[in-house]
């Protein structure tokens, strides 16, 4: 990780977590103790924080996993679907939007400190069918902009996971430029599912997408050797 820390423009800050949840759907999750009895608090916290801070201030959150090919600065209150689910790996909301108080007072609801990804693509796509009544035979397609839904778009899975989860292994294919280039054309972003792909001891310098994608858009970050695995 010491390699990333030397790269410009990162900024690195501490995060107050009382000040943040307090008064937020979220402080009773830690008021009682589930929070501290988290199997797997980092990816919990992570989960959580990123709903607090969003909701708080607005902003895009990325996972870090991430590439941005494309400027999203026009996008608004969108979320997108990465194959079976809505993923919460890329968020864009304005400060104080009432979906994600929504999603918030879900989460608080359901954690049960059990389950890493109890807190992740399936409870937004579940407060999002419940919510915002669509999809289950409602005859209101999930993918489009709900206006009455708190001005929510649900984007297709192009547009932030054009390689969808289950078909990661192909992130690691070798292709030529002209492929890759076909393959993102239509996307903002390009996650790379750092979580279940990390570990596998590759190197750059071949042909995959993230050979193809980091030498253009974030060549400082792609010069750090197995970066890729550097998501803990």
């Amino acid at each position: 990780l010491l390699p990333v820390l030397h790269l410009p423009n990162l900024l690195i800050a501490h995060l107050n977590h009382s000040l943040l949840v307090n008064t937020t759907p979220l402080q009773p999750m830690f008021d009682d103790g589930r929070v501290n009895r988290s199997c797997c608090s980092m990816i919990h916290m992570s989960d959580i924080f990123r709903m607090a801070v969003l909701y708080r201030y607005g902003g895009w959150y990325s996972d870090m996993d991430t590439i941005t090919v494309a400027k999203t600065d026009h996008l608004e209150n969108v979320v997108a679907s990465s194959g079976d689910f809505v993923a919460n790996g890329n968020l864009m909301f304005n400060a104080k939007n009432g979906f994600l108080h929504k999603l918030m007072i879900q989460a608080e609801k359901k954690f049960t400190s059990v389950g890493w990804n109890s807190l992740g693509p399936v409870l937004l796509t579940e407060t999002l069918l419940d919510f915002c009544h669509v999809g289950r035979n409602t005859g209101r397609p999930l993918i489009a902009h709900h206006r009455t839904c708190w001005n929510v778009t649900v984007l297709n899975y192009p547009s932030f996971y054009p390689i969808k989860a289950n078909q990661r292994a192909l992130l690691f294919d070798n292709h030529p430029d002209l492929h890759w280039k076909r393959e993102f054309k239509h996307s903002y972003s390009v996650h790379f599912f750092g979580q279940i792909t990390s570990g596998r001891g590759w190197s750059t310098g071949n042909y995959t997408a993230y050979d193809y994608l980091g030498k253009r858009f974030c060549p400082a970050t792609y010069s750090v050797q197995n970066n890729m695995d550097l998501w803990l």
